[in-house]
């Protein structure tokens, strides 16, 4: 059963998705500051305490930044974040990145943050198709995608580096099932 709140955008079970807060800040560094996954995101460097604060106290309105970030709990307990960027309302497209602690990944979390993303993103933004561009040398997250009724619709060989080494991006595809 989907549950909307006011201080809880959606919940499922004891999943919930809802707007960045504040307090987010301090979760974020964790999860932004790990230098180890840099090379999936945007991220060159680390992010300040005070630069989390501000990206935490931001614009939250996905039409005028054309980016919302929206955080994933279980229980209350903040467990990481999911993005949708790139947003398009013309297309009524959008970019999707899923962002699970470290510790608590491979445990069904993602995957509930997903369905809850796509009831967001297909159902209150009317967005008809997301992506999600995934390093083909991930297969769990190569899975998470397949798994959630993502189609892979390409490949961009080398696309990003890690270090000195270049990786593929597999390009995932989700539609709205409610579209024909």
């Amino acid at each position: 059963m989907l549950v909307i709140f006011a201080d809880v955008m959606l919940q499922e079970g004891n999943h919930s998705l809802r707007a960045l807060e504040p307090a987010d800040a301090e979760p974020m560094m964790h999860w932004e500051n790990r230098s180890e996954d840099w090379w999936l995101g945007a991220t060159m460097g680390p992010w300040s305490r005070a630069a989390m604060q501000a990206m935490a106290r931001g614009e939250q309105d996905v039409w005028a930044t054309g980016q919302i970030r929206l955080i994933l709990t279980h229980n209350a307990q903040p467990l990481g974040a999911f993005d949708l960027y790139d947003v398009n309302a013309r297309n009524r497209t959008a970019g999707v990145g899923v962002l699970i602690d470290a510790e608590h990944r491979s445990a069904g979390h993602a995957s509930a943050g997903l369905q809850l993303l796509h009831r967001y993103a297909h159902d209150h933004l009317g967005l008809l198709v997301l992506r999600a561009d995934v390093p083909a040398n991930n297969p769990p997250s190569m899975r998470l995608f397949a798994a959630a009724g993502y189609q892979q619709t390409g490949h961009l060989p080398g696309w990003i580096r890690q270090g000195n080494a270049r990786h593929d991006i597999a390009i995932f595809v989700h539609r709205n099932p409610a579209v024909a």
